[in-house]
């Protein structure tokens, strides 16, 4: 469960849920208003009487199967107009404060959980369907086998990192595949964490216990580390294998949190509060830490409204071709790939919801922290 709220959130008039009545049998919507709960069809009509009978309601994903259902009585008098989320349910309840319809706080395709559960990852297995010439290039950089094996790898270490609690957050590439993608960037080829650099001993016997586990690490001095399957391929003439992690490390003071490697380099320098304490987000089905103002973070480093292949190939640990470095605007990769929407829930929350072709995939409320889109 990624999502806790402490306060009540205020939904505003463009807040929505979707959802089907057993009396009606057809797709609508939920608004929130400060007329209360109302429900409309697709083409923005109100349903006659519809908050007045004693319906089950269905959360539905585009497929139409059934998610959750919920049975409340709805008054048009109860006027929903404050969201509370409890433990695995989002409650919507009256000024009164009496919960006049709950549903469970659940991605319409997948849920999300802790680190500390034992919750196997999506695999990517991107599908990749277009005929233009500039997006050519953007195809998935890693197979379904190798994206599985990649985060079967992830899943490993943070779990492991989590059971010795020692920090670490997602960051570089990775970071804005979750905040954009919510996993791996489709045409990325390695996922980026850091932790902190005073559990260095820490770090290196967590990862000696998993060596019966068929994993693998290589510790360099004063670069990143490499965490890596015993079973993945050799990347000749070095001595790791690929895919792995890579593992780089961040120190910190009292107002501050850099970047071990580039602390010479003022946009790797963050304020303290941009990344600690660092908050749960969505990854290819798990829920992984990442820094705590994660759209200040990346705004810093990048131009997220930008897709951009980088220039280094971590398959072959070298350099790319030309040929193979790109930038475009996302917008002209949505028809290919699902891409996250923000959506502000009054001013502490963030409905992130994954969207391919305009069809919501999945979504998860999240702490926005204040940044949301």
């Amino acid at each position: 469960m990624t999502t806790k709220i402490t306060q009540p959130v205020n939904l505003n008039a463009s807040s929505r849920l979707q959802v089907t009545t057993t009396r009606s049998g057809f797709q609508s919507e939920v608004l929130f208003s400060k007329d209360g709960l109302k429900f409309v069809n697709s083409s923005q009509k109100t349903l006659p009487a519809a908050s007045e009978t004693r319906d089950v309601l269905r959360l539905t994903n585009s497929a139409g199967n059934q998610v959750a259902a919920i049975n409340k009585v709805l008054k048009p008098e109860n006027n929903a107009t404050t969201a509370r989320v409890a433990h695995n349910v989002l409650k919507l309840t009256n000024s009164s404060r009496n919960i006049i319809l709950a549903t469970p706080v659940t991605p319409v395709r997948r849920s999300t959980k802790p680190a500390s559960e034992d919750v196997r990852p999506d695999c990517p297995g991107f599908q990749f369907a277009s005929n233009d010439s500039d997006v050519q290039v953007f195809r998935p950089a890693v197979s379904v086998e190798e994206g599985c094996v990649m985060l079967e790898t992830v899943h490993v270490l943070t779990r492991a990192l989590h059971a010795a609690n020692i920090p670490y957050f997602l960051y570089g590439g990775t970071l804005i595949g979750s905040w954009r993608h919510h996993g791996m960037v489709p045409w990325d080829d390695d996922v980026d964490l850091s932790v902190d650099v005073t559990r260095l001993e820490d770090l290196r016997h967590a990862l000696i216990a998993l060596v019966p586990l068929g994993y693998g690490f290589k510790q360099r001095a004063s670069v990143s580390w490499k965490f890596y399957p015993e079973k993945a391929s050799r990347i000749f003439p070095f001595s790791w294998k690929w895919p792995f992690v890579d593992i780089c490390f961040y120190e910190q003071n009292a107002t501050h949190v850099w970047e071990r490697e580039r602390k010479m380099f003022p946009d790797y320098v963050f304020p303290i509060d941009w990344i600690l304490p660092t908050k749960p987000r969505p990854f290819n089905g798990m829920t992984l830490q990442a820094p705590r103002e994660t759209k200040k973070v990346l705004d810093l480093n990048y131009n997220i409204s930008q897709c951009a292949i980088g220039r280094h190939s971590h398959r072959r640990e070298k350099p790319k071709d030309q040929g193979e470095v790109k930038t475009v605007p996302c917008d002209a990769l949505r028809s290919v790939y699902a891409f996250v929407q923000h959506v502000p829930v009054g001013k502490t929350a963030c409905n992130e919801t994954l969207v391919m072709n305009g069809v919501g995939v999945s979504w998860v409320l999240v702490d926005s922290s204040p940044q949301c889109s």
